[in-house]
């Protein structure tokens, strides 16, 4: 792509250009959907306007551009200068505003295109960053959908579009799959939702998405974390009314397979590290909350996973798995890490709350002190996206009201 070519209408060539390099550079390990001769292809589709897809392919790249400009530069400076007069944060919703405007007038058709899907896909990460919860669980659900209704032989391409052998948009649509099943497993179960993908066997398989780009390990194991997490699981979670009494094994299953989806030897983006692990702890407080529900914790500690005490043990696991780690390298998730953070800060909350403590007396002998634990919480998610805003006074008012004797 050149600077001087603009998509017509909707974004001029000089931020689109910006906007793919970091896009590639720092939000590829997090949502490695496109890949560069995906993004060349649709880019001639959008300048040569010599079909119908055209606007489609426009609104995706606009949308891509609202989503780098909001969710990686600092929304109070200027990205642009001598170019946009606004500021980052202004200008993003801008993006966005024009994607949604073409995205609402596009005809409906029964059979959707991958650019679609695409693009409903990051006006939803857009709303997502934005704090819109509703607007952005909406447009989950429809990329969710489109993707069902979705047939992605109508997409082949001819043989010199081929990368590695593979088809472009085969490439794209295996990452899309597992990228939107993870979305949206984690916010069905950050807001208690249903699901709408489900893993049989026609889905693209994991392994196929190393064979175009081995860098995506870490994305492999993100998608393992969530894989387990099946039907059965949300009806549980959403305390479904079913025949189906759960049992303790069960969930000793899932655990065991969150736990083994990751390795230790693992090399990966820093990115990659700090998304991984507070997902894997994460999950890990929601089984918890289950089993406490469900009746299924105990005082011993044996299993840990089944005694009142563990997210106490998960807190300091957080510590001092990321406490080395860049904070860029945890920001640029947005908002859902914040989210998963402030999940288990409130965790570990009520657990203190239960167990009697004073500062200098950690409680239940567990060799620390869990408050520094969530002290180190606390002042994560003051300085992650959306936590000086929403969260941090959310558990501050969780703490006042559950634990008003450890403010200071």
């Amino acid at each position: 792509m050149h600077g001087s070519n603009a998509i017509p209408a909707l974004v001029a060539g000089h931020t689109l250009d910006r906007c793919v390099d970091r896009y590639f550079s720092q939000l590829f390990p997090t949502i490695p959907i496109l890949t560069p001769a995906y993004v060349s292809r649709v880019t001639a589709l959008c300048l040569g306007q010599r079909s119908d897809a055209w606007v489609e392919s426009a609104c995706l790249l606009t949308a891509l551009s609202a989503l780098v400009v909001l969710q990686i530069e600092e929304p109070d400076e200027y990205s642009f200068p001598g170019h946009v007069s606004e500021t980052n944060g202004t200008y993003g919703r801008a993006l966005l505003g024009r994607a949604l405007q073409y995205r609402q007038n596009l005809p409906v058709s029964p059979r959707p295109s991958l650019e679609l899907i695409i693009l409903t896909f990051l006006i939803y990460a857009c709303h997502a960053r934005l704090c819109r919860h509703s607007q952005a669980f909406f447009f989950l659900r429809e990329s969710a959908t489109l993707l069902l209704l979705y047939d992605h032989r109508q997409d082949r391409v001819r043989t010199e579009d081929c990368l590695e052998g593979s088809n472009v948009c085969d490439i794209v649509y295996r990452r899309l799959f597992w990228i939107i099943l993870i979305s949206e497993r984690s916010n069905s179960i950050r807001y208690r939702r249903p699901i709408t993908l489900q893993v049989t066997k026609a889905v693209p398989g994991l392994d196929e998405i190393l064979v175009s780009d081995p860098s995506l390990a870490g994305f492999r194991h993100l998608a393992l974390l969530f894989r387990p997490l099946d039907t059965s699981f949300f009806a549980l979670l959403n305390e479904e009314e079913t025949s189906h009494k759960p049992a303790f094994e069960e969930l000793a299953s899932i655990e065991m397979a969150i736990h083994s989806a990751l390795e230790p030897a693992l090399s990966l983006h820093d990115t990659q590290k700090a998304n991984l692990r507070v997902t894997q702890l994460w999950l890990r407080i929601i089984l918890w909350q289950i089993r406490l529900r469900l009746g299924f914790l105990s005082e011993t500690r044996d299993p840990a996973s089944s005694s009142y005490s563990y997210p106490l043990e998960l807190a300091k696991d957080l510590m001092l798995s990321t406490r080395d780690l860049p904070l860029e390298c945890m920001r640029v998730h947005g908002i859902g890490l914040t989210e998963k953070l402030f999940d288990m800060a409130c965790a570990v909350v009520d657990v203190l709350a239960r167990v009697p403590i004073s500062v200098s007396q950690p409680p239940l002998d567990l060799g620390f002190d869990p408050l520094q634990s969530l002290r180190y919480l606390r002042r994560l998610i003051s300085d992650l996206p959306g936590g000086s805003a929403v969260y941090t006074d959310l558990l501050g008012k969780h703490i006042e009201d559950t634990l008003p004797q450890i403010i200071h």
